[in-house]
């Protein structure tokens, strides 16, 4: 229970003049800067202000507006501002419980493959490895086998599909303000366009991947999803070599088909992102609840 909710059960005894001195000080000073509180605060003094006076005619029932004040209350349970809150507040707490090595890794991957792009001279290099740097990133935002960051949240009262989403928000977010600027420069250092690269090297891809690496990371584990996922974009590549192509032709020409359409790979994308969505609601909840009743 946070501050905020250990206060606002005090109210109705501040109200009623029942608390201790310190408890006292304490919600005076949460009530300084909380207008939450301060509203309901408001509310509990206008309900026993009701029932004084009502008491005194013996006539023991609330006024309608005091009453229906307090069945809104009480069905809207936590107000939009509540909520606004505490999203703000889930979303800095998985900012700092995300691995910091993420971020340094990203950068770095995505600076040398910047450099040895205008080394040798070959835009495409850059766009083959950067959707890879985001693969392996999301594929260990979640490794069940040793997260105790994602235990310790949770044992809040927060769904573990709203963990992830914060988290695949944040790093994919992280890895394309990277990768764009990265590919920014290089348009301006090659005079090229940056729209067609944008969508068709590594928009596209980056978003199909990412989501690919989380979906399995969460099904199997990290080792795996980074697996596949390098393996599904290798694809691209081998299958365009002229011997392999010349024994697969028609998966050659399917594959190749479908890295060169980035409708079909949103669609992909948002494939997995269901499957994601339905297997962190319902499956991971499930093995995390075998796995701590084990730990017990």
């Amino acid at each position: 229970m946070n501050n905020h909710e250990k206060i606002n059960q005090l109210l109705p005894f501040y109200s009623n003049q029942q608390l201790e001195e310190n408890q006292i000080q304490e919600v005076e000073t949460h009530l300084k800067t909380c207008a939450i509180c301060q509203e309901d605060l408001k509310l509990w003094q206008d309900i026993e202000q009701s029932i004084h006076v009502e008491n005194q005619r013996d006539t023991p029932s609330l006024s309608p507006q005091v009453f229906a004040h307090i069945t809104t209350k009480i069905n809207t349970q936590n107000s939009i501002q509540e909520k606004t809150i505490q999203f703000i507040q889930l979303f800095k707490a998985q900012f700092k419980l995300i691995k910091k090595e993420i971020w340094q890794a990203s950068f770095l991957i995505l600076f040398i493959g910047f450099m040895i792009t205008i080394l040798i001279e070959s835009e495409p290099f850059f766009y083959a490895i950067a959707p890879l740097v985001s693969a392996a990133s999301l594929s260990i935002l979640y490794n069940r086998q040793n997260d105790p960051a994602f235990e310790l949240t949770l044992s809040t009262p927060v769904s573990q599909m709203q963990i992830l989403l914060i988290r695949l928000f944040i790093v994919f977010s992280y890895n394309l303000a990277l990768v764009f600027l990265y590919s920014a420069s290089l348009s301006l250092i090659y005079s090229a366009k940056i729209v067609t690269p944008l969508l068709y090297g590594w928009l596209a891809p980056m978003t199909f991947l990412s989501i690919l690496a989380m979906t399995i990371s969460i099904i199997l584990n990290s080792e795996y999803a980074i697996f596949i996922s390098y393996s599904v974009w290798l694809s691209k590549y081998i299958f365009n070599i002229a011997e392999i192509n010349h024994l697969f032709s028609d998966l050659s020409q399917i594959i190749k088909h479908f890295w060169d359409s980035p409708q079909l790979i949103f669609s992909a994308a948002a494939i997995f992102l269901i499957i994601f969505l339905v297997f962190s609601k319902k499956g991971l909840g499930k093995k995390l609840s075998v796995s701590q009743t084990i730990a017990f």
